[in-house]
């Protein structure tokens, strides 16, 4: 049976790739997190008035 070169290619992702892919993935979740939080820590700034 006959394989073609793009069968024959592993592809493997760097460490560094991989920690691009899990920010890009985090990275809004962590910064709604961070708003929402903040937003109730700060004196005097109501949601519904804004």
């Amino acid at each position: 049976m006959m394989q073609t070169a793009a069968a024959n290619r592993s592809f493997t992702v760097s460490g560094i790739h991989r920690w691009y892919a899990l920010g890009a993935v985090a990275g809004p979740y962590l910064f709604a997190l961070a708003y929402t939080t903040l937003g109730f820590l700060s004196p005097g700034y109501s949601p519904v008035s804004e």
